[in-house]
């Protein structure tokens, strides 16, 4: 018995010296491993592959998990959460159960640290980054959030946009791809209010990208947002001049002349709305144009 038992230890023994660090990771996760486990992991993993990116992605991952995890907890009374209802013999509420988040500040910066070194020994890695902002976003980190996004515009000119992704391939489409991950992200800052770190990423856009109507349109928001009417109207000028039948840019231009007081042109964009515009547009135009009789 002893020397099956021998047999099999070395066997597993061979077995975990196959698999790579990654499989390991991976199979820890599903485990549901405690830190010590990870820590132990990453450690050896580090010593023996420093420049591996899934080494950095891993502990992002598990630390970023674990920042956010869900807790059960039991309230007086319901909050917006799904719960369960708990009731008494009579079948009446007396408290609810459900699942509340929190968010760990030491953790994530945790989670945050494993990725700057990661990139750091990867810089091209598009994802990595990706990763990283999108974690401070959640975190309603939006001046370190609109900083790395900076940052990585200005590698991504230096680059010339040749991305790398998951595996190390070569990102494909890469500049269509980023412009459409930025817009994202703008839309992000743009619903938590941050109308300065939106005009910020908005000029860096325009900067790098000069020509690009839907770029010059959020440049053009985002100055009509923070009350700079004469630089947003001759940025929709251009746009409109790049996309005439784009109706948000349309919508935007119109707005612009009426706010500028230029009846004449924001009468004749606005009437461009009823025809081509959606709802929302058509019944905007409507108002307007009452307003200019």
């Amino acid at each position: 018995m002893k020397k099956v038992l021998f047999i099999l230890t070395v066997l597993c023994s061979v077995a975990s010296q196959s698999q790579s660090f990654n499989d390991r990771f991976k199979i820890l996760m599903q485990l549901g491993s405690d830190a010590k486990s990870m820590d132990n992991l990453f450690k050896e993993w580090k010593q023996k592959e420093p420049s591996n990116p899934e080494l950095y992605i891993g502990g992002f991952n598990f630390y970023y998990q674990e920042a956010t995890k869900e807790i059960m907890s039991l309230t007086p009374s319901p909050t917006e959460n799904p719960q369960y209802e708990v009731q008494d013999s009579t079948k009446k509420p007396v408290a609810y159960l459900g699942g509340q988040k929190t968010q760990n500040d030491s953790l994530f910066n945790v989670s945050q640290n494993f990725l700057v070194e990661g990139i750091k020994k990867n810089p091209k890695r598009l994802d990595m980054r990706f990763g990283k902002i999108y974690a401070l976003g959640t975190f309603n980190r939006f001046n370190d959030f609109t900083r790395e996004l900076l940052e990585t515009l200005e590698y991504s000119k230096k680059i010339n946009h040749k991305w790398l992704w998951s595996n190390n391939e070569p990102l494909k489409d890469e500049i269509n791809f980023l412009k459409a991950a930025v817009q994202d992200y703008q839309n992000t800052l743009y619903k938590n209010n941050e109308d300065g770190n939106m005009l910020q990423l908005a000029e860096k856009m325009n900067s790098i990208f000069p020509n690009d109507p839907i770029i010059l349109c959020t440049l053009g928001s985002a100055y009509l947002m923070d009350n700079k009417l004469e630089k947003a109207l001759p940025i929709f000028e251009k746009a409109y001049s790049l996309k005439s039948d784009d109706t948000i840019i349309i919508n935007n231009l119109a707005l612009s002349y009426f706010n500028n007081k230029d009846y004449k042109n924001a009468k004749r964009f606005f009437t461009v709305l009823l025809d081509k515009g959606d709802e929302n547009q058509k019944k905007l135009a409507k108002e307007k144009l009452k307003q200019m009789e």
